[in-house]
């Protein structure tokens, strides 16, 4: 028979398991009423998760950049402050803390890996394309959110 403690902690673990799922099932629903900042708090949110898991599956869960640590973070390689690139996967990979952070502080050095990655011409294309002005309305967020959930097969 087990212990009162072993029980209470079985207990405990079973009930932070459950309300992660609450939580991730909330996360892969959109109501109607949402603000917009809501909506682009989750589009954030479930695209951060489709870049790192695609890139986990792709890269073996080692940072796409160092190829050292494991995936934590989903890396833009043009600032999130372009909302027409910000959603856009040629733009994101998987990063570890450590490059994420340091990108910060080297930004030449990240975008020559870029360019390596995907060629001179596609990163100019993403950085014209940064330099435009995007607007999405809320509908069109809702449809970004459906696609990236279909895509990750939720």
């Amino acid at each position: 028979m087990k212990s009162l403690a072993e029980y209470l902690a079985k207990k405990a673990k079973s009930k932070i398991k459950n309300e992660k799922r609450r939580a991730k099932a909330k996360l892969l629903w959109v109501a109607e009423h949402e603000t917009r900042k809501q909506l682009v708090k989750k589009l954030d949110t479930i695209f951060s998760l489709f870049i790192r898991l695609r890139d986990k599956a792709i890269y073996g869960g080692a940072c796409v950049i160092c190829r050292k640590r494991p995936i934590e973070h989903c890396f833009h390689w043009i600032t999130r402050g372009s909302y027409a690139t910000r959603w856009d996967e040629r733009n994101s990979c998987g990063s570890c803390a450590g490059c994420n952070f340091e990108e910060t502080f080297r930004p030449l050095k990240y975008r020559d890996i870029h360019i390596s990655m995907i060629g001179k011409d596609e990163r100019e294309r993403l950085e014209d394309k940064a330099r435009g002005l995007a607007k999405f309305s809320s509908a069109d967020l809702r449809e970004m959110f459906g696609q990236l959930k279909a895509k990750m097969g939720a």
